[in-house]
């Protein structure tokens, strides 16, 4: 998208009404008709999830209410000073919540151009563009030098969207991911994630692939029973007259429940260079 489109897009969405919705259903209709192609669009994910949400909604999605950002955070070492990469932002709720709690730098990366749009222009409202950006990317090309964050934030983002399944791989997650994130933290930086992993898998899996890709392990959690929970209390706060909103939320419990997957949260600080070794693909 051009500086020009761009412009455009930012003086006509309001987070405060409908147009951001509209805008969605013109595009998505444009992408049918092929008159707009994904290239130009960067590569539009998840459309079936791309909604106007709430501030509320933005900051906690299907963490709520015992999976937060503000528990996660308490485990981690945010300083004012921090600067901290937001994989996976979204629509930018978390990286608002770390700047405001922490008064920390907070950049985020997606790689879905409409959230990014959304997450901007949200910022702008609550008076946060100061300490809080956001810019295009995918987790496997990151548009930031070596070296540049105290802290990489994952939560929510990877392995069900933005990762592919690796056989002869600890956790069956793509290294290359997490060999980006190493590349772009500062020495002895933390990595702090929030991940579904698919069935079977075990702490030991977690703890190799970790090495595997230059990290040491600080803190492991298995939050499957919570993350069930959390999207149980999910399913009945919905609006039963949003039945496809519905209808998605509940099949995408019971093929959690049926794959045996398991839902992680984990800590890890940046260690030595990560092996070269490659995925058996076999």
């Amino acid at each position: 998208m051009d500086n020009e489109a761009q412009e455009r897009w930012n003086h006509i969405v309001d987070p405060a009404d409908s147009s951001l919705r509209v805008l969605m259903a013109v595009v998505r209709l444009l992408l049918d008709k092929k008159i707009l192609s994904e290239e130009e669009l960067c590569s539009l994910a998840d459309a079936s999830c791309q909604e106007l949400v709430t501030e509320v909604e933005a900051r906690t999605a299907w963490h709520t209410p015992w999976l937060t950002t503000e528990a996660l955070a308490a485990k981690v070492r945010i300083a004012p000073d921090s600067v901290v990469l937001d994989a996976g932002c979204g629509f930018g709720g978390p990286a608002r919540e770390l700047a405001e709690k922490f008064g920390c730098r907070v950049i985020g990366v997606d790689r879905d151009p409409l959230r990014i749009l959304h997450a901007i222009r949200q910022t702008e409202k609550l008076g946060l563009s100061d300490r809080v950006s956001f810019c295009w990317g995918v987790f496997g090309k990151l548009p930031f030098p070596d070296t540049t964050f105290d802290i990489v934030w994952a939560q929510g983002s990877l392995t069900r969207y933005d990762t592919e399944w690796l056989k002869g791989v600890p956790t069956g997650m793509d290294p290359s991911t997490f060999q980006e994130f190493h590349r772009v933290l500062k020495a002895a930086a933390q990595l702090v994630c929030d991940v579904w992993l698919k069935g079977p898998v075990s702490d030991a899996d977690v703890e190799a692939f970790l090495r595997l890709t230059g990290f040491g392990l600080e803190h492991l959690e298995d939050c499957t029973e919570t993350w069930l929970k959390c999207c149980q209390w999910s399913i009945r706060e919905l609006n039963p007259d949003d039945v496809e909103r519905r209808t998605y939320e509940e099949q995408a419990y019971e093929e959690f429940l049926q794959r045996g997957d398991r839902a992680y949260q984990f800590i890890a600080a940046k260690r030595d260079k990560p092996e070269s070794r490659q995925p058996d693909d076999t």
